[in-house]
């Protein structure tokens, strides 16, 4: 096995307020090998974007704190980094692309300017050539009026157009890992479909590693090569796709499946998961998923441990066939 381009172990982060510490994240460990790409799925509410941020070392040093575990990209513990050296690593070997576009670009700026940016910064360029390399990613990224599109603002864009920048922004210094926000939700399905191939193709092409973060295991099962499923701060199932598809073994995984609507079934309503993922702060004791789940036990007042199924495939509930570790 080679050495995982990231891996988190461990990892708890919590919410500072001026009265208590909320924790937000509880015990999360995964890796992302070179080549991979990895979903992680889950509710609003679960953790997913919380994690995402805490890699890329955007979340506010004054309201959030780690108070276990790390996060190594590479040989690199990032989450003992200053301002100055995270910021040597995010948007060069670690890119981001947010969930909504019209948000994340400044109105103010031209799109030209925005991505020449850390271009400039990164990649020591003159102005001429990061020009000519951020039009070259632009057409990489299907955008064929590049020219035309350098001196326009974020609001004369489209959606998909959009998006595409922010692709390409995220591109533009050849990062190693690149994780995505739920990229595709603002879009319809027709622009959906054509970034998920986008990415695909950039997975493909040039090797680059993703995080990919989505609710939508449809998506999951297109582009993913394994999946890790977060619940309430936690991972509580993780394994490769197919395996965790064909067999699910948390509840919570099983109950997201049930609610997928399918072409050959006829069904009045969809299948759903009752209640709603319980606040940080206020967690159930034991299993976090007991209150909602219809095969909860006595056993599960206890926290459950993380069960291998496979050695590929780890669910955390008590009801998982496999060892305990």
């Amino acid at each position: 096995m080679t050495r995982p381009l990231l891996q988190i172990n461990h990892l708890e982060l919590s919410f500072i307020t001026p009265k208590s510490q909320v924790q937000a994240l509880a015990d999360v460990s995964f890796e992302i090998q070179e080549g991979e790409i990895v979903g992680l799925v889950g509710e609003s509410g679960c953790g997913k974007s919380i994690t995402s941020l805490s890699i890329m070392g955007l979340l506010p040093n004054e309201s959030t704190r780690v108070t276990a575990g790390s996060i190594k990209f590479r040989d690199i513990e990032l989450t003992g980094l200053n301002k100055q050296q995270i910021r040597a690593i995010r948007g060069k070997e670690i890119a981001m692309i947010f969930q909504e576009p019209m948000t994340s670009l400044n109105p103010v700026f031209t799109i030209g300017d925005q991505l020449t940016e850390s271009v400039k910064l990164h990649l020591k360029m003159t102005h001429k050539e990061a020009n000519d390399h951020v039009l070259s990613i632009l057409e990489s990224v299907g955008i064929h009026r590049s020219r035309n599109i350098m001196n326009e603002y974020p609001h004369q864009l489209s959606g998909g157009m959009r998006q595409r920048v922010m692709i390409a922004m995220a591109l533009s210094c050849n990062p190693k890992l690149l994780i995505a926000d739920e990229p595709t939700t603002a879009l319809d399905v027709t622009i959906q479909a054509q970034i998920l191939a986008l990415l695909k193709k950039i997975n493909l092409e040039s090797k680059t590693s993703m995080l990919f973060i989505t609710h939508d295991l449809g998506v999951v099962a297109e582009m993913c090569d394994r999946v890790i499923v977060m619940y309430a701060g936690q991972i509580v199932e993780s394994g490769k796709v197919k395996e965790i598809l064909n067999n699910p073994q948390h509840p919570y995984t099983i109950g997201l499946l049930k609610s997928i609507p399918r072409l050959k079934e006829t069904r009045r309503r969809l299948d759903t998961i009752p209640g709603t993922v319980p606040q940080f702060g206020k967690m159930p004791s034991g299993c976090r998923f007991m209150p909602r789940c219809g095969s909860a036990t006595e056993k599960c007042a206890n926290e459950p441990l993380m069960v291998h199924v496979t050695d590929d495939h780890a669910a955390k509930c008590w009801n998982a066939t496999g060892n305990e570790g």
